[in-house]
């Protein structure tokens, strides 16, 4: 609701990527029953890094 007033956009954007990986975190620790949070946000960053690029790529992609 806030990402289209337009000076919230990018703000809006960046606390929901960040509490998104904070909730994969979380998830990925209880599914595959890690019992250190470092080994859980390891593999969550990896997988929100590859994320990250694909969509700046779209984006790069749909702006042309």
């Amino acid at each position: 609701m806030l990402g289209v007033l337009p000076g919230l956009t990018g703000i809006v954007f960046l606390v929901a990527a960040i509490w998104s990986l904070i909730a994969m975190v979380i998830a990925v620790r209880q599914a595959l029953d890690y019992r250190s949070i470092w080994r859980a946000i390891g593999v969550c960053m990896i997988g929100w890094l590859v994320q990250a690029l694909i969509l700046a790529l779209t984006i790069r992609a749909a702006a042309v």
